[in-house]
């Protein structure tokens, strides 16, 4: 979780509201960075650019993704992802699991 997210969570605890309206706060700032993270360009562009647009919706909690087919022209970019980003990233996953 961001600071930022934590900070609103916060905010609605300090002022004595309910879980719904924290709940409401947090739906509202998980929204708006992900509306972000999906103007940011093209994930296929590069391994990079995968790992910041998908990072920055990692960020926010969200872990399972489904994304537009590459270009003809990045179909390399897909199999680095397959083959060295997505390991990397479920074994991270795995690693952040509660015990």
């Amino acid at each position: 979780m961001t600071s930022r997210l934590r900070g609103v969570l916060e905010q609605g605890a300090q002022r004595g509201r309910g879980a719904h309206h924290v709940e409401k706060l947090f739906s509202r700032e998980h929204q708006q960075q992900a509306r972000r993270a999906r103007a940011d360009g093209d994930p296929w562009s590069s391994t990079d650019a995968f790992l910041d647009v998908v990072g920055r919706y990692r960020e926010v909690g969200i872990e399972e993704f489904i994304l537009d087919h590459p270009r003809d022209d990045q179909l390399d970019v897909l199999e680095t992802v397959a083959a060295d980003v997505l390991p990397r990233l479920r074994a991270e996953a795995a690693r952040d699991l509660p015990a």
